[in-house]
């Protein structure tokens, strides 16, 4: 009798213990996305930001920023002027950053729930793929992969994209009968998510429609999935449509044979050869297509992208897109799905090689790529899922406690590293054009103060000067209209121009005088200040007839103390100027 009761009870706590776990997995994940997500980024890049505004302008006054554009017509392709970007993340966003007031914080809400959701979707995926054990393994990569959390802490539409895609890849894997046709909305909704996979759109939704119809539900169902596939290729038709006849597409972005890069190296290599017979065989645009599509797959998979320095994009520089230690259990995976489960085996390879498709077909000298590769990581957390399973299976003996201890120490230390790269030495290298926030605060410090800037980079200055300082509202959207029409770049006391050599801080003496670093100008040996880069010191911009810092005590670098230095928005002129701009 007491046996009875103690094996139950050991069986309740076992039960209980597992329920944990999932749950566990996903607020790890959520807490090293939710972390100082105020600070960390600390500033915001340009296809970000193009989404931001947009979304805000239409939250605020039912146009975009220009307002001449209605938003619906987004649904049919046609775009903000200006603006070739995925069209449903405008939507998405108008919660968070038209209502929520912390800048940076609302930008990312949204990657932070679905970036959340993408976790417990893979849990989902693997359940059906493999089995619980493996599907906990998949979440739990997931919440600690590098590029994840990169991603997922910006307000770019890499997450949006992989959370829908694999969600109607999910759909399929569950749905019978008319439940098939729940996953219309949702690869529609993933079309739209994303203009870099919307090329491999038609061919994911067919090899996913395959695999359903031939080993899930065994060729059961073909009026639904047909349905599925005539819906999807009417949309992808409109789309291509659509973009043929646009002046302004992006069409000419997609590498081909005939592509004018190509046709040009060609010609330029074809002079470098005494001509004979084999020139145009072994030198002509088909070749040359083959050649670099294949330099970009081989690019794709090497091993210093993906385990060690990643791409300018995602510019950690000192860990890859995944740990080292993945590479093992990919490796491993194939091996024992090769032996165990090939069906699967060839289906995930075929989707891994389609996720490198939209980089291969882009710009042929295009080096800075991973937000191409959006679909990539979610399968290959597949495979170290299925790989580091098999693993512990092959120990499960009297080594079962001492491996997965190796094992997780090992992965603490790598996750570790990289979370000490990220939060700590990533927010000094710069990334984002960090550097005009730091200019958008130091001019709001003034009242008053008339200011003219000069930067070749005015346009791109001038929209993050008026996100920082929160300028996007309905009394200020005419003028802001009307700025970014004529090209016009001057808010109140701020006058944002492109570089002009043939000024200097003399020129304008009751005005605050402010150079990109890169421009050319006169008077550079006057008395100056400067908003220095975090990492070496050097002066970003360079500031002329200052009557603000210059009274406090500068230092001749910045003086990053703590992370809390990042939310400098909050700071009084003494403590900014103490901090960011130096001598």
């Amino acid at each position: 009798m007491w046996k009875f009761v103690i094996l139950k009870l050991v069986e309740r706590i076992k039960n209980l213990k597992s329920s944990w776990q999932l749950p566990l997995v996903i607020f790890l994940g959520f807490l090293v996305r939710f972390i100082f997500l105020d600070k960390i980024p600390n500033a915001i890049g340009g296809d970000e930001l193009t989404y931001i505004l947009t979304a805000k302008s239409i939250a605020l006054t039912g146009k975009d920023l220009t307002q001449t554009w209605n938003p619906l017509s987004l649904f049919f392709f046609n775009y903000p002027p200006g603006q070739n970007q995925a069209e449903l993340l405008y939507f998405l966003q108008i919660p968070f950053v038209g209502f929520i007031r912390s800048l940076l914080f609302s930008t990312r809400v949204l990657n932070l729930i679905l970036g959340t959701g993408l976790i417990y979707l893979m849990y989902l995926i693997a359940r059906e793929l493999f089995d619980r054990k493996t599907a906990l393994i998949a979440a739990l990569v997931t919440s600690f992969n590098p590029w994840s959390i990169y991603i997922g802490r910006t307000a770019y539409e890499s997450i949006p994209a992989a959370f829908l895609y694999m969600l109607g890849f999910y759909v399929l894997l569950r749905a019978k009968e008319k439940t098939i046709l729940f996953s219309i909305p949702v690869f529609f909704l993933a079309f739209y998510s994303y203009i870099g996979t919307k090329i491999i759109f038609l061919p994911f939704v067919i090899l996913t429609v395959l695999y359903s119809y031939l080993f899930i539900n065994k060729k059961k169902y073909r009026k639904y999935y047909l349905i599925v596939l005539a819906l999807c290729f009417i949309l992808v038709a409109f789309f291509t449509f659509k973009t043929l006849v646009s002046p302004a597409s992006r069409a000419s972005e997609i590498l081909t044979p005939f592509s004018s890069e190509i046709t040009k190296t060609v010609n330029t290599q074809r002079h470098l050869f005494v001509q004979t017979p084999l020139t145009s065989i072994f030198e002509n645009k088909y070749s040359e297509f083959i050649r670099i599509s294949i330099a970009k797959l081989f690019k794709i998979f090497s091993f210093d992208f993906l385990f060690i320095f990643g791409d300018q994009f995602y510019s950690i520089n000192r860990n890859g897109l995944f740990y080292v230690l993945d590479l093992f259990f990919i490796l491993l995976s194939i091996g024992a799905m090769y032996v165990k489960k090939r069906k699967l085996l060839a289906i995930l390879s075929l989707f891994i090689i389609l996720t490198a498709v939209p980089h291969i077909l882009h710009s042929a000298n295009d080096s800075n790529f991973s937000f191409h590769l959006t679909l990539l990581v979610p399968f290959l957390i597949l495979l170290i899922a299925y790989g580091i399973n098999e693993f512990l299976s092959y120990f499960n003996g009297k080594a079962f406690y001492i491996v997965p201890i190796l094992l997780v120490s090992l992965y603490i230390i790598l996750i570790t590293n990289f979370l000490n790269i990220y939060f700590f030495q990533h927010p000094l290298m710069g990334n984002f054009d960090f550097k005009l926030r730091l200019l958008s605060k130091y001019i709001s410090l003034h009242k008053g103060k008339k200011f003219a800037i000069y930067s070749n980079g005015e346009a791109s200055l001038f929209e993050k000067y008026i996100f920082y300082t929160d300028y996007v509202n309905s009394d200020n959207k005419e003028k802001i209209a009307t700025d970014i029409t004529e090209k016009n770049y001057s808010l109140g006391n701020v006058q944002i121009s492109g570089c002009d050599s043939t000024i200097g801080p003399a020129r304008e003496e009751n005005k605050v005088i402010i150079f990109d670093t890169q421009c050319n100008y006169l008077g550079k040996d006057s008395p100056s200040l400067k908003i220095a880069r975090l990492a070496d010191g050097g002066a970003d911009f360079v500031i002329f007839n200052d009557n603000l810092c210059s009274k406090y005590n500068l230092r001749r670098y910045p003086n990053i103390t703590s992370l809390s230095s990042f939310d400098f928005e909050k700071m009084n002129s003494q403590r900014f100027c103490e901090t960011f701009i130096t001598r």
